[in-house]
Formats: C-alpha cells, sequence, structure tokens
C-alpha cells in the first residue's frame, strides 16, 4: 500500500507555524546575553530579532520535507523532533552574517545587513569584525546548548552533534576558499588556476552544499538512518547537487533577478565574488573571451560599469546558457540520486511514495530554467 506524499504547500505551511515561536524564544532566551555588553549590546540584539524574522526558513523547510519522506508524516508539534528545524535555521542565519560581511554585501531580506547597520552607528570595519565574530560565538554556543537539552535518545544526540560541528568546520573551509577566489579577482589575477570551475564546484560545495544537505541528513538522523544507511548516503548526495544547483541559480538572479534574490542587483560583480557567471568566463578554454571579459572588470575596477553592459556580455557570450547548463546539470544529477536512493532503500514509506514529495522539489525547481529563458530573451 503506497504511502501518500504530503502536499509542499502544507509542510511550508507546517515550518512557519513551528519555527516562528522558536525563533522568537530562542532570541529571547539570548537578550540577557547581548544586554551585558551594554546599550548598543540591546540594539544588536533588537536588529538580530528583526532580521531573523524575515527568513524564508527553505533549511528547516527541507528538514520536514526528508521527515515526510522518510516517515511518511510531519512530528507532532512542541515534540522535540519538530523543535530540531531550529538548528538549520540558526546555523544557515549564522552563515548568512559572516558571507554578508565578507561580500560587504548592504542588503538582505529587503533591510540593511548586519554589518551595514553597525556601520551606520559609526562601528569601523575592524570592530564590526568583532561584533560579528562575538554575535556568531553568542548564537553558536546556544545552538549547541539548545541541542545538548533536547529530549532526544543519546544515540541520535551524539550524531546530530558530531554532523553539526564537522559541517562547522567545513563550512569555514569553504568561506577561506571563496576568500581566497574573491582576493584574486579583486587584485585582477584573471588567468590564475585557482579561478576554476572546479574550485568553484569545491567552494559551493562546502558552503551552500553543507548548508542544504545538514538538513537532510538530521531528517535521517531523527528518523534512525545513519551513516551506513542507503538513506542517508543518497540524500547526502542528493542535498551535494541541491546545493550546488541552489548556488548557481543564486548567482544568476543576482545580475538577472535581483528581485528574487531580495538583495540589490550585481552585488557579485561589484564585491569581486567568485560566481559561476564570472568563473565560466575566466575559463583557459575560452581564452578569446577571457580577454574580453578581463578587459571588462579591469574597466570595472577603474569605473564603475553599469550592470546592464554585464548582462549583455553574458547573454552574447554565451555565458548565461553554460550556466543554464551547469544549473541543469545539478538538478538532473540531484533527481537521479534520489531516484537510485528509491530503489535502493529498505524503508517502505520512502520507496512506496515518500520519495514522490522530494522529487515534486526538484521538479519545482527545474521552473527556474523558464525563468532563464526569459533572461536570454531580454536582449539590447
Amino acid at each position: 500500500m503506497k504511502t501518500a506524499a504530503p502536499n509542499l504547500e502544507r509542510i511550508r505551511a507546517y515550518t512557519r507555524d513551528i519555527l516562528s515561536p522558536l525563533l522568537e524564544s530562542f532570541f529571547r532566551s539570548l537578550r540577557g546575553r547581548f544586554e551585558a555588553v551594554g546599550p548598543e549590546g540591546e540594539k544588536y540584539w533588537h536588529r538580530l530579532v528583526m532580521l531573523s524574522g524575515r527568513g524564508k526558513l527553505s533549511r528547516p523547510f527541507l528538514y520536514f520535507l526528508a521527515l515526510s519522506a522518510l516517515t511518511g508524516r510531519l512530528p507532532r508539534k512542541k515534540s522535540a523532533v519538530a523543535e530540531l528545524g531550529l538548528l538549520v535555521e540558526i546555523t544557515h542565519f549564522t552563515s548568512l552574517l559572516i558571507d554578508d560581511f565578507i561580500d560587504q554585501d548592504g542588503i538582505r531580506r529587503h533591510a540593511p545587513t548586519y554589518h551595514e547597520y553597525l556601520e551606520a552607528v559609526g562601528i569601523d570595519l575592524l570592530h564590526q569584525s568583532g561584533v560579528i565574530s562575538g554575535t556568531c560565538f553568542i548564537l553558536l554556543g546556544a545552538l549547541r546548548n539548545f541541542l545538548l537539552n533536547l529530549d532526544i535518545p543519546h544515540g541520535k544526540k551524539q550524531a546530530l552533534m558530531e554532523l553539526h560541528n564537522m559541517h562547522e568546520q567545513l563550512v569555514s573551509s569553504g568561506f577561506m576558499k571563496e576568500l581566497e577566489m574573491s582576493r584574486l579577482l579583486s587584485a585582477g589575477r584573471y588567468a590564475s588556476g585557482n579561478l576554476s570551475l572546479e574550485n568553484f564546484h569545491a567552494m559551493t560545495e562546502l558552503k551552500t552544499g553543507i548548508l542544504i544537505r545538514e538538513p537532510l541528513l538530521n531528517a535521517c538522523i531523527m528518523a534512525g538512518f545513519f551513516q551506513d544507511s542507503a538513506e542517508y548516503r543518497g540524500l547526502k548526495s542528493f542535498g551535494t547537487h541541491l546545493g550546488i544547483a541552489y548556488q548557481i541559480r543564486d548567482d544568476i538572479m543576482d545580475l538577472f533577478d535581483p528581485e528574487g534574490k531580495q538583495r540589490p542587483a550585481g552585488s557579485d560583480i561589484r564585491g569581486h565574488k567568485p560566481s559561476i557567471l564570472t568563473i565560466l568566463a575566466l575559463l583557459e578554454d575560452r581564452r578569446r573571451d577571457r580577454a574580453d571579459f578581463s578587459a571588462l572588470l579591469e574597466e570595472h575596477r577603474r569605473s564603475p560599469k553599469s550592470l546592464k553592459e554585464f548582462q549583455d556580455y553574458f547573454r552574447n557570450s554565451g555565458i548565461l546558457d553554460q550556466a543554464v547548463e551547469e544549473y541543469r546539470k545539478g538538478i538532473e544529477a540531484a533527481g537521479m540520486e534520489l531516484e537510485a536512493l528509491k530503489r535502493q532503500s529498505g524503508n517502505p514509506v520512502f520507496a512506496e511514495g515518500g520519495w514522490s514529495c522530494l522529487n515534486r522539489f526538484v521538479e519545482t525547481m527545474k521552473d527556474f530554467e523558464a525563468a532563464c529563458r526569459r533572461f536570454r530573451a531580454e536582449r539590447s
């Protein structure tokens, strides 16, 4: 007898219902720690609360989506299994504070970023880094305490702690790799072998790939599937491919659909960030294009070019088409991993229907290819 696949919209609504009070309670518990800093600390806390309430909750949504696929149901509200959704949301939120500071992005979720707020109240760059580091230590420390106090079996708690600690280290490595690639772009070293598609994918796997697959693996552990299971291995690979596709979509939207990102257009270009579009334009096997694009970047460094010039370049050179193809490969690879897991899984709930809710989510991501056809058509 097949298991009915949960409705995606129902899971999204459930995610919002669960996370809103959890986020409110989590940040309320931290207020005293920020107030202990002094009057400014309380202002930092208020800013964090405001930013935390503007998220799309896509990571906890993936956690509940995977739980539904593995168990055939959503967990009972106020249960420890449901509350674990907080773990992936705060982990993601903390990574955004760091990411925005590294990229010097001024807007996130239609509001000034944390570091932009700090600058607005007169804190210089050096001390901004100190405040952001302290904030992240407070958030991650509180998150560990939350996990330690969660009422779940010791074996599952231990597995979650090990996974979370490992992922923190890997994401840090991803940030370092991104900084090195960004440094090369900022210095005009466009022919460096480190600005390769292989390095881009390695960086993406360490950052977005980890942040996408962590909620899936948390769901595996809570459903009783550990590292040696087909479910754990399959969803790990599925999440890695999905994460790479997520990042490529994010990079394309940065230039062609900024409203979808809730940020100003062209932040990757302005911040010398290694996006899929920039990396493809600088590949060794595209020497003529690389020379043209390098010249465009050099002109941009001396006197900022309009974003339309970059849009037209990526359209007319075929780079946008290549980026969309890389996106399609990521989505296709994720779908293939899901199909393989469907055959290999010994879990009847997953194999006989639960997998289809994950497949439906993959299908929704294919809609982005239609949007890209519109981006291609908007030629000058």
